[in-house]
């Protein structure tokens, strides 16, 4: 079964510890806001904001090499290389990353300034999107059958974000593309006559065989 770490990112008032909480068992759900909380009171220390993420890591970190799942991170994560590091956990401890991004209507709970929401409203970065030429990199190396983590050095971008949506699309359609044209090759040496490309082009045949099964019983 598939191991699976939700980190849900919003503004403040988005409902990012609600869905969390739907999403997992409270003992599961790990956020920053909890490093501030006493006695059931909640006493922000901005001086302490520092040890508050190292904390909410350290937590997930936890529940993840003991193979909890699913897992729940609950941040504003305005910026992309604040929730890498868990990206990076995800992928060392062999779990599927969701990223989140929720844009709820509700009043903030712990009363944070509009003007400092405005801010962080503008410096946003959406999770699933890499710009053209980005993608179109990321697709020529995996054609060339270099490996995600080679890639990422190539094209320079950090290595989780090849399992983001975007750049995972980019690097199985490279990886397809080159199977269909090795394939179309070993079809044309096997219609005019080679007889290894002719057992490999059916040994294909075979191998894929079970997708045109049609299982008719109830």
């Amino acid at each position: 079964m598939t191991k699976i770490i939700y980190i849900i990112r919003g503004l403040p008032g988005t409902g990012k510890s609600t869905l969390a909480r739907l999403l997992a068992p409270p003992k599961n759900h790990c956020e920053t806001d909890a490093y501030f909380v006493t006695d059931g009171q909640y006493k922000f220390d901005p001086t302490a904001t520092k040890q508050a993420h190292a904390w909410c890591e350290e937590q997930a970190r936890a529940l993840l090499q003991a193979g909890e799942s699913p897992v729940t991170v609950s941040n504003t994560f305005t910026e992309k290389w604040e929730y890498q590091p868990y990206l990076a956990m995800a992928h060392k401890h062999k779990y599927a990353p969701c990223v989140l991004e929720i844009f709820g209507p509700w009043k903030n709970q712990h009363d944070v300034p509009a003007a400092t929401i405005r801010e962080m409203q503008a410096r946003w970065q959406c999770h699933n999107h890499f710009e053209e030429d980005t993608m179109a990199q990321i697709e020529a190396m995996a054609a060339l059958q270099f490996t995600p983590e080679q890639i990422a050095v190539i094209v320079e971008i950090e290595r989780p974000d090849l399992d983001a949506p975007d750049g995972e699309r980019a690097f199985y359609r490279g990886r397809l593309k080159a199977q269909a044209e090795v394939r179309a090759q070993i079809k044309q040496l096997a219609i005019q006559g080679s007889t290894p490309a002719q057992r490999e082009f059916l040994a294909l045949v075979e191998k894929t065989a079970y997708l045109d099964h049609t299982d008719d019983t109830d």
